[in-house]
């Protein structure tokens, strides 16, 4: 939390924040939320303009104790009057960024955002359960999800498996999964996967064909938990595609609504 008196300690905290932000958008999944990121910069770039400028005011007022190594004072006073310089510009720099981020935010207003899946479905590829899923679970521990997912591939049979899901009715429009899942989306394959519940699934995404050979997606009511189902060991349950001992669970701690 800002201080709002302490100007180092707010520095150190913005420095964490950008930094952070810097991490958060080398992907950004959903573009639907860049006009408000653009927003949110706009407003930042403002405050550190004026932050620059009332850096500059201050190597101003204590210009007066300035001095090089030796006591040099004539040294002390080129400085900041150099580095109150720079500063200056930078603020106005900055003013010249604001003006930009304005106009990319008028060009963004804009668009229309089609859905990331229009004209695509996803299939199941694979799900697993318990000891078998502890291993995958293991290595999005260690290494993380993108490792999950290249070590799940191998059980992604191309065509065989599109078909596995047209005729097992596996198909839908956004990766399957229950409210007790976590989701990691890479490339054209999504992870869902519960470690309190012991399972993992993949699903792939695939362009969805037209006329007599399209793949129509599952619809699922809200409160029914959704997660990938096996090829290799298709789950006999009741009411979906959730083992029933999985689902079980998942009702008992109100996962499902």
């Amino acid at each position: 939390m800002p201080s709002f008196n302490d100007p180092h300690a707010d520095a150190r905290e913005m420095a964490g924040a950008v930094g952070g932000l810097a991490h958060a958008t080398r992907r950004i999944a959903d573009p639907e939320g860049l006009s408000a990121l653009l927003g949110e910069l706009r407003a930042t770039a403002g405050s550190l303009s004026r932050v620059l400028d009332q850096v500059a005011d201050a190597y101003r007022c204590h210009a007066a104790r300035a001095a090089a190594g030796a006591g040099d004072q004539i040294a002390g006073a080129r400085w900041v009057s150099e580095a109150t310089a720079g500063l200056e510009e930078a603020a106005r720099r900055i003013g010249d960024i604001d003006t930009l981020q304005d106009w990319a935010c008028v060009l963004g207003g804009r668009i229309v955002w089609e859905p990331a899946d229009a004209g695509h479905r996803w299939v199941n590829v694979v799900f697993f359960q318990g000891d078998e899923a502890d291993r995958v679970l293991e290595i999005i521990d260690r290494r993380g999800t993108e490792a999950a997912i290249r070590d799940l591939v191998r059980w992604d049979d191309g065509e065989e498996t599109v078909e596995a899901a047209r005729e097992n009715g596996d198909v839908y429009d956004s990766p399957p999964r229950s409210r007790a899942d976590r989701l990691a989306v890479h490339g054209d394959y999504a992870l869902t996967y519960s470690s309190g519940l012991r399972y993992v699934g993949l699903s792939r995404r695939v362009r969805a064909p037209r006329g007599d050979d399209a793949l129509p997606p599952r619809q699922t009511g809200a409160s029914e938990p959704v997660g990938p189902c096996s090829r290799r060991e298709r789950w006999a349950g009741s009411s979906g595609f959730l083992p029933d001992a999985v689902r079980q669970v998942v009702e008992q701690r109100g996962l499902a609504r």
